[in-house]
């Protein structure tokens, strides 16, 4: 069974909580603010303690303890998303325990992965929610949003679609600015919302050799990360980029995920200008860069390097 999370909590009541022992949040990217807030709520509303739940330990031990109650108190037991850091007999094990789990605790928790649990409830959170969608639901209180409206108007002109998970950071923000609003979205906002628009489009500029429009781009989103970040996505837009010259454009289904965080650009036709050697001599740089950075003996900068790219 499955729901639109905002739909799911605007109507949510101690006993619509309690008709399902799993709840699933699920999203194609992990929200950790998204499914802390959902823990708060139900946790206010069956007037329960909140654990941590680590699906690493020993699985017999905490399935006991998931099957056991005190003098028949309910708990909330939650976990982070789980599909990508469990082995597979471990996943599996899990996988068919809340799918037949009865109680007597809540267990919440994120999944990246499309699974659907036969006796829990799936809560979908959308890809992007508009101003009128977010304040048809009580995700984030009514009397609040009353509040933060004109900063939640302003947030708007600037892009009209937000992930649920930026809205509720935002949201945060609304409350403590004040007067400050001009300098929080002068300085902040950018580094609040999700780059990774900036960041494709930066990856864009760079494989169609525009120069002025990438270190433009570059001197804008720089500091946004630390060198460790950059060179480790340089690294792989070079990697993925050797790896689709090679297969000269033509991947199959399975292996499409190799194309994630390459620009759309590159994948049509931009590749055709590069050569393997391009992509290598490329990562070699960033290669040795990072070797630098961790041993202690970096003399050359990351902006260098990436000069000594265009020439």
């Amino acid at each position: 069974m499955s729901k639109e999370i905002t739909e799911y909590c605007s109507t949510l009541s101690a006993d619509s909580v309690a008709q399902h022992s799993v709840i699933n949040l699920y999203h194609s990217r992990y929200s950790p603010f998204v499914l802390q807030r959902l823990v708060q709520i139900c946790a206010k509303l069956l007037g329960c303690d909140v654990v941590m739940l680590n699906l690493e330990q020993d699985f017999s031990s905490l399935q006991q303890t998931l099957s056991t109650t005190f003098l028949g108190q309910t708990s909330i037991y939650w976990f982070s998303e789980f599909s990508s850091t469990l082995s597979k007999k471990k996943k599996t094990e899990w996988l068919d325990f809340l799918s037949k789990y009865q109680g007597p605790h809540l267990l919440i928790g994120q999944m990246t992965d499309s699974i659907s649990l036969a006796r829990g409830q799936t809560l979908v959170i959308d890809e992007s929610y508009t101003l009128s969608g977010l304040q048809k639901t009580q995700f984030i209180p009514l009397q609040d949003l009353a509040i933060a409206y004109p900063f939640f108007s302003h947030v708007y002109r600037l892009k009209k679609q937000y992930s649920l998970e930026h809205l509720y950071v935002l949201f945060h923000y609304a409350h403590v600015i004040g007067k400050n609003s001009d300098l929080f979205f002068k300085h902040w906002f950018e580094r609040l919302v999700d780059q990774d628009i900036s960041l494709y489009y930066l990856s864009q500029l760079f494989f169609e050799r525009n120069a002025q429009g990438f270190f433009t781009m570059w001197h804008k989103v720089a500091s946004y990360y630390p060198e460790q970040f950059w060179v480790s996505f340089f690294s792989d837009q070079f990697f993925k980029g050797y790896w689709y010259i090679a297969c000269k454009g033509q991947v199959r289904p399975d292996q499409k995920f190799m194309t994630f965080g390459l620009p759309f650009s590159f994948l049509k036709q931009d590749w055709k200008y590069y050569s393997l050697s391009d992509m290598q001599k490329n990562y070699t740089k960033i290669y040795a860069l990072d070797g630098a950075i961790k041993s202690g003996k970096q003399s050359v900068s990351l902006d260098s390097v990436l000069i000594s790219m265009f020439e």
